[in-house]
C-alpha cells in the first residue's frame, strides 16, 4: 500500500461509475455532475496498519480503515454501508455492500 500513499488527481471515472452512484441512490443530476469532476484523493498511512483516504471535492469525504478489513461508512446519500479496501492486482479496490438492508 506504500506506493499508493500521497495525493492523486482523478483523471477519468470508470464507465461503471454512474451505475454505481445510481445503485447508491444518488439523484440523476448529482450523478452527472460527479462523473465530470476530477477530485484530488489523498491516501495517508496512519501507522499500525491504518490508512486514510480523503477525497477533496464538492462534498469532501474521508474514511479510515485497516487494509482488508470490513468497516461501516456513510454513503453520500446518508445510508450506512459496509466497505472494505484492499489491493488487488496492483490496484487499490474499494468493495461496497450497499444500504441499510445489507447490514
Amino acid at each position: 500500500m506504500d506506493k499508493f500513499t500521497g495525493e492523486w488527481q482523478v483523471v477519468r471515472n470508470d464507465a461503471q461509475f454512474e451505475s454505481y452512484l445510481a445503485l447508491m441512490g444518488v439523484p440523476w443530476p448529482v450523478r452527472k455532475m460527479a462523473g465530470k469532476l476530477s477530485p484530488v484523493q489523498k491516501i495517508s498511512d496512519l501507522g499500525d496498519g491504518k490508512y486514510q483516504i480523503r477525497v477533496e471535492s464538492v462534498k469532501p469525504m474521508e474514511f479510515t480503515f485497516n487494509l482488508g478489513e470490513e468497516f461501516n461508512d456513510k454513503a453520500p446519500n446518508g445510508e450506512i454501508m459496509k466497505m472494505m479496501v484492499d489491493v488487488v492486482d496492483g490496484k487499490v479496490v474499494q468493495h461496497v455492500k450497499g444500504g441499510k438492508d445489507d447490514l
